[in-house]
């Protein structure tokens, strides 16, 4: 195995005891006591939904200590003591929490819609210092989001909707051409919004005009805090060129996602080994590429997320087969592995940890706190080896696991339940816990507590 390779299994809590990850390197055993000697206090907060009937997608944490959760709607769900239903096609919510309690809940799409809500690519939440909030994501036909009905130019376009602290709509604007536009993100930056997706043909970004080389290219439009456009860029090659997710670092915006046949980012040509190729690029505010990532196998590969440490990045995913990080070499142990992958400004300065069973599993989420430790989540399936004993996961299970800067496993810690447990969304908050957004399709047990739907798992340190 690779240092820092952990094959976890389902049910535990554990730790490395020859990680130097200090006081904060274990979780407490189970139960509400919580652990005084530096670990963390696990607490849930239900949201709401049955099942798959509203599915989380992102989490964020203001400055003030609200957090935001973005969720799809798909029938009906009570938040908050409010019910709300979707009109003949999916829906999504925003949802504005202080602490356990919510403050309020914003119905994207209004009843009057036509068109529908898609998520083909990804929702997106954004949240400034502020406390101003962004959701984007995909739309087809005529909707209203409550600035009145817009029309899809094409198959499929894109929306951007601020909204203020109160809930109320701030400004709206779509994305949109004669071909296809997926949304796969949005993050704030000082004084401007940044959406990242994928389109086809000419895309009007209301600065320039991009025009894809191929299949699919990546967009990046820059919009000011009232959604007026301030530059739009694209990369991308003959092939399929999606981006999967983004983060902004200072004015620089990191961006992950996949390569099919050959293409180039903005720093020389890339040839995928294999199906799909996984990317990392940072780009300037202006446009510039500062450097590009490149990895994969014969298989697919796929990243998820992705988070920075200062200049290190880190991408977490899945991949097949073998997989050579320019560096490391990973082999995963059934149909895909999950991948945490931190790299720095050169090929050698890298390592990767790989998470696998017999089954599928995947990396879903990375944070990374002020000491540059790594937290990501995961989503884990089959048989599980871990300290030479080997575990059955239930269904799908939930995983979260911290690494150190140097790729020293820290903690581990897993739910199970008897369905599919789904982890979204990792969130930091400034007092250094960690918030899990997750769903289940029947009913888990989360250190005594049972939940069902959607939820918060929120670990405290040193509670």
């Amino acid at each position: 195995m690779l240092a820092g390779v952990a094959l976890v299994g389902c049910g535990r809590i554990g730790f490395d005891p020859s990680s130097t990850g200090g006081a904060d390197s274990r979780l407490p055993n189970d139960g509400a006591g919580g652990d005084a000697t530096g670990g963390h206090r696990v607490a849930v907060t239900p949201i709401g939904g049955v099942g798959l009937g509203m599915r989380p997608y992102r989490i964020a944490a203001a400055a003030n200590d609200r957090t935001y959760v973005l969720t799809m709607l798909f029938n009906t769900a009570t938040v908050g003591g409010m019910t709300f239903t979707n009109t003949a096609h999916p829906d999504a919510l925003v949802i504005a929490l202080d602490g356990p309690a919510v403050a309020w809940t914003r119905q994207l799409v209004d009843d009057s819609s036509v068109g529908t809500l898609l998520a083909i690519g990804s929702l997106g939440l954004a949240v400034d210092d502020n406390g101003n909030v962004v959701a984007c994501g995909e739309f087809q036909g005529t909707i209203d989001f409550g600035t009145g009905p817009v029309t899809s130019s094409g198959n499929t376009d894109g929306f951007v909707l601020g909204i203020q602290p109160s809930g109320t709509t701030r400004w709206l604007r779509t994305i949109g051409s004669a071909g296809e536009e997926l949304v796969m993100g949005c993050a704030t930056e000082p004084g401007a919004v940044v959406v990242t997706g994928a389109f086809q043909g000419t895309l009007m970004t209301g600065v320039a005009n991009l025009t894809s080389a191929g299949g699919t290219d990546l967009y990046r439009i820059r919009y000011d805090l009232i959604g007026s456009p301030l530059s739009g860029t694209r990369h991308g090659g003959a092939g399929a060129d999606v981006p999967r997710d983004l983060v902004v670092e200072g004015t620089d915006t990191i961006v992950t996602g996949t390569v099919q046949n050959a293409t180039d980012l903005g720093a020389g040509p890339i040839v995928p080994a294999g199906f799909t190729d996984v990317f990392v690029a940072r780009y300037s505010s202006a446009g510039s590429t500062v450097l590009v990532h490149h990895v994969g196998g014969a298989g697919l590969d796929r990243p998820n997320a992705v988070a920075t440490a200062g200049e290190r990045m880190i991408a977490v995913g899945e991949f097949e087969q073998t997989v050579d990080f320019r560096g490391p070499v990973a082999t995963s142990a059934g149909g895909s592995d999950a991948f945490i992958l931190s790299m720095g400004a050169t090929d050698g300065d890298r390592w990767v940890a790989a998470v696998g069973s017999t089954g599928t599993d995947r990396a879903t989420s990375v944070i990374v706190d002020l000491s540059g430790n790594i937290y990501a989540a995961l989503e884990v399936s089959g048989t599980i080896t871990l300290a030479g004993e080997m575990f059955t996961t239930s269904g799908q299970d939930i995983l979260v696991v911290s690494y150190t800067p140097a790729g020293e496993l820290r903690w581990f810690r897993t739910w199970n339940g008897s369905g599919l447990d789904t982890a979204a969304r990792l969130t930091l908050r400034r007092d250094g816990s960690i918030t899990l957004l997750a769903n289940t399709t029947t009913t888990l047990d989360v250190d005594g507590t049972q939940v069902s739907g959607t939820f918060i798992i929120t670990l405290t340190p040193g509670a």
